[in-house]
C-alpha cells in the first residue's frame, strides 16, 4: 500500500506512522538484499553498518512530513575497487548528505523562482514547509539555467575607456 504512496521510497519497509506536536513522522527501513556499488557497479550483499537519515519531506494537509530511515553502509565485494564500503543510493527519493528530499527541494526552488527569497520563505512557512529565505534562494543558485533561446539579432558596441588604452565590446541579444 505504501508503495502506491510513496512510489520513490520503493525497497522500503514503513514500520511506523506518528503524529507528533511537531508534524508526522514516517519511520520505515531498507529491504532490499543487496545494493550496488557506486564506482563498480557489483551488487554487494555484505551488510557493514546502519544509520539513520531524518529527511522532511512535502506536508500533508499542512503538516510537515519528517521521515526516520533505517539505511544500511554495504562492504564492496570487488577486491579491486578502490570503495571499501558505500551508502545505500536513494537516488529518487533523496540525494546524498540531502536534509530535505528531492520533491521538497523542487517545491521549494519553484516559490523561489516564482516569488522570490523572502516572500518564499513566509509561504513555505504557511505550507508546512518551513525554510528560511537563504535556503530558498540557496536551492535557486544550485538549480540548472534553462537552456538559452535561439539568438535571432545580435547588437556590438565598442568602446575606449582612455583613448588609445584600454577597449571594451559589449554583445546585445
Amino acid at each position: 500500500m505504501f508503495a502506491v504512496l510513496l512510489p520513490d521510497l520503493s525497497g522500503f519497509c514503513v514500520e511506523q506512522i506518528e503524529r507528533t506536536e511537531k508534524g508526522i513522522r514516517i519511520t520505515a527501513r531498507a529491504t532490499g538484499a543487496f545494493a550496488c556499488c557506486p564506482d563498480c557497479q557489483q551488487a554487494s550483499s555484505r551488510v557493514h553498518s546502519y544509520y539513520m537519515r531524518c529527511p522532511m519531506d512535502l506536508p500533508s494537509s499542512g503538516r510537515p512530513i519528517t521521515f526516520v530511515l533505517q539505511v544500511r553502509h554495504f562492504r564492496c565485494s570487488n577486491r579491486v575497487c578502490s570503495r571499501k564500503t558505500f551508502a545505500e543510493p536513494l537516488p529518487n527519493f533523496l540525494l546524498p548528505h540531502a536534509q530535505r528530499t528531492s520533491r521538497l527541494q523542487e517545491s521549494l526552488r519553484k516559490l523561489g523562482e516564482e516569488i522570490g527569497g523572502e516572500a518564499g520563505a513566509r509561504v513555505s512557512l504557511q505550507q508546512g514547509m518551513a525554510c528560511s529565505a537563504s535556503t530558498v534562494l540557496r536551492l535557486l543558485r544550485h538549480s540548472p539555467l534553462p537552456p538559452p533561446s535561439p539568438i535571432k539579432v545580435v547588437g556590438v558596441d565598442e568602446w575606449a575607456w582612455r583613448k588609445g588604452q584600454r577597449y571594451g565590446t559589449l554583445l546585445v541579444e
